[in-house]
């Protein structure tokens, strides 16, 4: 179980730095107001070398702007980090929530 753990622990803090990394890029311009309601969850799939494999939105906003913001955001964002040494699978699914309340654009 020691190592199983291990390698659990090491993607669970993978994903987080993956994320960290993607909202670094997530912004919506000024130039309109936004729903404070609208949200998208998205699931990467991400390779040992931090390289895009995928991405599936679970959830679209409604707000075809927004979802492309969304993947422009995911776009900006990589190469993500690479995968650390105790990740032994050759790639891995980084679920992502996008939402507008999260930017303060209240």
């Amino acid at each position: 179980a020691g190592r199983k753990g291990t390698q659990s622990i090491a993607a669970s803090t993978y994903r987080a730095a993956a994320v960290a990394k993607i909202k670094q890029h997530w912004r919506l311009p000024d130039s309109r107001t936004w729903d404070l309601n609208l949200f998208a969850n998205v699931v990467i799939t991400v390779d040992r070398n931090g390289g895009l494999i995928n991405v599936q939105f679970d959830r679209r906003s409604g707000d075809a702007q927004f979802d492309k913001l969304v993947e422009q955001a995911i776009q900006k964002s990589l190469p993500l980090p690479p995968f650390p040494a105790v990740m032994t699978e050759d790639s891995t699914e980084v679920p992502c929530n996008f939402n507008v309340r999260e930017l303060g654009k209240m």
